[in-house]
Formats: structure tokens, C-alpha cells, sequence
């Protein structure tokens, strides 16, 4: 379940800085400055969350393909290389970089 959905959290915080960075322009620069703040402590929160759901994907590939061996079957499953990966994390890294970016700016 996790896996099928990791590609919507990168798009889901892009969403999310967009949205607020763009709320916040026309309001004080002390805001803003808060909130690109708080939108960087989320994206490295998010980027943290998305290396421990990969990770944990991993665990249990190799949990079932140890319980696979043991019972005698062919393995059926393979553990997914982690360059496919690449682009959503970087997706959360440009993220906290605009929000970067907009703190430095203000």
C-alpha cells in the first residue's frame, strides 16, 4: 500500500508550499518568513518519513524472501532499487529549498 503511494507525498508537500508561500505573499514578511520556516521543518520531516518508509519497504521485501526460502519456494518478490526513487526525494529537496530560498529572501 505504502509503496504504491510514495510518488504522491513529494507532490502532496510541493502542494503544499505553493499553496502557503502563496497565501502568505501578500501578507507581512515576518509571516512569511515563520512560515517558509515551518514549511522547511516539514519537507525535512517529509524527506525523513520517505527514507523510513523505503527502508522499511526493503525490511519486509527481505523478510519475505528469507520466509520464502526457508518453506522451499521459488522468491517472488525483489527488493526495488532505490535510483527509481531519486525524483521524489529530490522533489522534497526542491521544496525546502523555495522555502529556503523565501526565508533568506524576506
Amino acid at each position: 500500500m505504502y509503496a504504491q503511494r510514495f510518488w504522491q507525498l513529494p507532490f502532496a508537500y510541493l502542494g503544499v508550499v505553493g499553496i502557503a508561500l502563496a497565501a502568505a505573499s501578500e501578507g507581512d514578511p515576518k509571516h512569511i518568513r515563520l512560515g517558509a520556516i515551518a514549511l522547511c521543518i516539514m519537507g525535512i520531516l517529509v524527506f525523513w518519513i520517505m527514507i523510513g518508509t523505503f527502508r522499511a519497504i526493503d525490511r519486509s521485501v527481505g523478510v519475505i524472501q528469507q520466509m520464502e526460502k526457508k518453506l522451499g519456494l521459488q522468491i517472488s518478490v525483489k527488493k526495488h532499487h532505490w535510483m527509481i526513487d531519486i525524483p521524489n526525494f529530490l522533489l522534497v529537496i526542491v521544496g525546502i529549498v523555495i522555502c529556503g530560498i523565501a526565508v533568506a529572501l524576506m
